[in-house]
């Protein structure tokens, strides 16, 4: 049995009953491309609903997200649960 490497993803091989195997995903060791936010968005921060700019983006490996630098406030980050996308 072949299995594509797929970059990112680990994979588990589950043998059922049959004694066939199932693959299954067990989780990604970076999702590089799945942060919300974009360096130079306009976005707001939910508790003091204010319009800030992103200035960095870095993804915390242990983790497993996404924290923001925003020019308001330079030595604070923040998680993507904390900004939300301005309409």
């Amino acid at each position: 049995m072949k299995i594509k490497n797929l970059r990112g993803f680990r994979l588990c091989l589950k043998m059922v009953e049959d004694k066939s195997f199932i693959i299954s995903s067990i989780g990604e060791d970076k999702a590089m491309n799945q942060n919300i936010f974009t360096n130079g968005e306009i976005v707001i921060i939910k508790v003091s609903n204010e319009l800030v700019t992103i200035i960095k983006s870095h993804y915390v490996k242990n983790m497993k997200r996404y924290s923001y630098t925003v020019d308001k406030y330079p030595s604070t980050f923040y998680f993507e649960e904390e900004l939300m996308k301005r309409e």
